[in-house]
């Protein structure tokens, strides 16, 4: 059956299970179709796969809760709590070692999530979203 003689919502279908990540072996099992045709729809319609791929990353996030905001305050939940306990050992431990590892890993960790804030000046914010428009008329274009 190619995929030219497939119903919208077999296609839909398709394209749900594919952005949903599964296999193209696991859809064609489910949806009855040969593994060629599964292949053949994602192809055809790869923009809207990417869109329906791009709404499943957006509810994984939000169920996750991963965001940047989040790994920030998780990583310095947990930085706060390795310095309490560090603190509270002392350094003959050899425990403290691995702690000592784990704080700067953590402390690493949180540095390359860190993004030092920008201050600009009333020219420059005005720059930037001339910018901004100039760049959204192009590609609206």
């Amino acid at each position: 059956m190619g995929s030219t003689n497939l119903t919208s919502e077999k296609k839909s279908d398709i394209l749900k299970m594919r952005a949903q990540g599964n296999s193209f072996r696991k859809i064609a099992e489910a949806l009855n179709v040969g593994k060629q045709t599964a292949v053949d729809v994602c192809k055809e319609c790869e923009e809207e796969l990417s869109a329906l791929r791009a709404l499943e990353w957006e509810e994984l996030y939000e169920k996750e809760r991963i965001t940047k905001e989040e790994r920030i305050k998780a990583h310095s939940e947990l930085l706060s709590k390795i310095r309490r306990e560090i603190s509270d050992r002392t350094l003959a431990d050899v425990p403290t070692e691995k702690l000592i590892e784990l704080f700067l890993k953590v402390n690493t960790s949180l540095s390359e999530e860190m993004v030092e804030p920008r201050f600009l000046s009333t020219e420059e914010q005005e720059q930037e979203q001339d910018e901004r428009e100039l760049l959204n008329s192009l590609t609206q274009l």
